[in-house]
């Protein structure tokens, strides 16, 4: 992208906080910060051109996009036509190609820098009556999403790696057992990470030896495995001969659920300071990572992914989690104003609240902006989930679908075996 005249930048810059206040289904100027956005688009070597779609705007309809219902391109240029037709600003054109090729100019760090800056600054404002036991908790999980399969995408992807970052010492890990390895455990212990997890499948839980530290409780050494392939000598000659582990077995007493003992092994062995009831409770909210990455790919959409080449792909995942993490910030501010957490409000809701607070904050100025965001986080504080403990549903569907086969090929590919060119 070519440099544009100073005038031209800091033009740019100072319509910062207008643009993504004003933005349809976004009120993001109080949580995404002109500063912050600025300092990430030059650490990522982001210039501007002078044209209609500077990395400002193009982010700005990047992130509108991939939460709005529709999501298409065409959609997204229709709302920046309409933005700058409503400020007087020369009008854009209606076609989709300029946009689609500044979405691509943009840098992929960006939208990393960005994401993990406001998932830091949200990790630093949690309250400590939020916390377990003064510590932080993260949640670890996978998941899949589906993309256009062309040759690029066929060809790069899926990726098996799982590079995990964004943890702190004094941090908690709790994901399913697939992290309960014994390099797994070295490697979170060495970053002074403690983690709680599940039993592997492939290994047998002896009660009855080790240093027993209540029913259920005890304290064992595990012995380091010969090294894996995938594991380099150096590598391995790093990793402990062996390993403390706590193994606590809980008794699940809730009818209907499928499960009902739960073999939880932990780093964290002082059953004083984390007592066994404590743990047992902490892992049930492992649930919540299933609901959240619920929510990134039904409520947001990042189930079925739109670009066309794997560049495009990691950015579209990126921007997902950007807006993710604005929206949860939201949350986290009206969870303070009325006294609960996070995880007591409705995602959809604030995401419902916003699209329809957008209007009245595109012509909204001065005091009236300040109230009508007070009362934004209001209307998103009172969109509270039910207190549900124990819930259980039939695992079925209700409503009938048309079931065809999977497409489990490329589309042209398909095509042929119909007869059909392409």
């Amino acid at each position: 992208m070519g440099h544009s005249t100073a005038r031209k930048r800091y033009r740019q810059i100072a319509l910062l906080r207008t643009q993504f206040a004003q933005a349809d289904r976004l009120a993001f100027a109080d949580v995404l910060s002109a500063g912050r956005v600025e300092a990430a688009l030059h650490a990522a070597g982001a210039t501007w051109r002078d044209c209609v779609y500077t990395p400002i705007l193009t982010l700005w309809a990047f992130l509108g996009q991939v939460v709005s219902p529709d999501g298409s391109c065409r959609a997204a240029v229709a709302r920046v036509l309409a933005w700058l037709v409503s400020r007087g600003e020369p009008p854009c054109t209606p076609q989709t190609g300029p946009y689609c090729k500044a979405r691509a100019r943009l840098p992929e760090s960006l939208f990393i820098e960005l994401t993990r800056q406001t998932g830091a600054a949200l990790h630093r404002a949690v309250p400590h009556d939020w916390r377990w036991h003064e510590r932080r908790v993260k949640l670890v999980d996978g998941t899949t999403v589906t993309m256009p399969d062309t040759e690029e995408n066929q060809k790069e992807y899926p990726q098996q790696t799982a590079a995990l970052q964004g943890f702190e010492p004094q941090d908690i890990l709790l994901a399913d057992r697939c992290f309960s390895g014994y390099f797994d455990l070295a490697h979170w212990r060495q970053r002074g990470v403690d983690v709680v997890t599940l039993l592997h499948q492939r290994r047998r839980s002896d009660l009855r030896r080790g240093r027993r530290l209540g029913p259920g409780d005890h304290v064992v050494v595990w012995a380091k495995p010969p090294r894996p392939s995938w594991m380099d000598v150096e590598t391995y000659a790093g990793v402990p001969e062996t390993l403390a582990i706590r193994e606590v077995r809980v008794r699940v007493a809730v009818p209907a659920f499928r499960i009902k003992v739960l073999q939880v092994v932990t780093t964290l062995l002082d059953a004083a300071v984390y007592p066994a009831s404590d743990l047992a409770e902490l892992y049930r909210a492992r649930w919540h990572a299933e609901l959240d990455l619920r929510t990134l790919k039904i409520t947001l959409g990042m189930d079925v992914l739109r670009c066309k080449t794997p560049e495009m792909v990691r950015k579209e995942i990126w921007a997902h989690l950007l807006a993710y993490n604005l929206i949860r910030r939201l949350m986290a501010e009206a969870a303070g104003e009325f006294g609960c957490t996070p995880r007591d409000l409705s995602f959809k809701g604030a995401l419902q609240t916003l699209a329809e607070f957008a209007d009245c904050l595109l012509h909204a100025r001065g005091h009236t902006r300040k109230e009508l965001y007070e009362w934004l986080l209001i209307a998103i504080g009172a969109h509270q989930v039910n207190d549900r403990p124990g819930r259980v549903e039939p695992r079925a569907r209700k409503r009938r679908r048309k079931q065809y086969p999977r497409l489990m090929q490329p589309r042209r590919v398909a095509k042929r075996r119909l007869g059909v060119r392409c």
